[in-house]
């Protein structure tokens, strides 16, 4: 039984306006740039697709080694997030990033 991995479809440049708006890290702190691929902080993500109810719960989830993105196990504190992606935490929660900037 196949499953659909639902999307979350955002504008990587609406994505780095908020964080440097203040509802985010600051533009320096990560590394954060518009291209079609973005350097995000995780914690950050994980908390705007909502997948954390915090931060501070993504952060924790991170360092416990839950947070993947596309299979790979998420181990540092910044990520570099392109099209289409999909970020998984635990074993039931994912989601598929969609830059709303690419899509036709």
């Amino acid at each position: 039984m196949t499953q659909e991995i639902p999307e979350f479809r955002i504008s990587f440049k609406q994505l780095q306006a908020e964080a440097r708006a203040g509802t985010g890290p600051p533009a320096d702190a990560g590394g954060i740039r518009a291209t079609p691929q973005l350097r995000v902080p995780v914690a950050f993500l994980l908390h705007r697709i909502g997948l954390a109810a915090s931060r501070e719960e993504a952060r924790s989830l991170r360092e416990s080694g839950a947070v993947e993105l596309d299979g790979a196990a998420v181990t540092r504190d910044v990520v570099v997030i392109r099209d289409g992606q999909v970020v998984t935490v635990g074993k039931r929660r994912f989601m598929k990033i969609v830059d709303a900037d690419s899509s036709a």
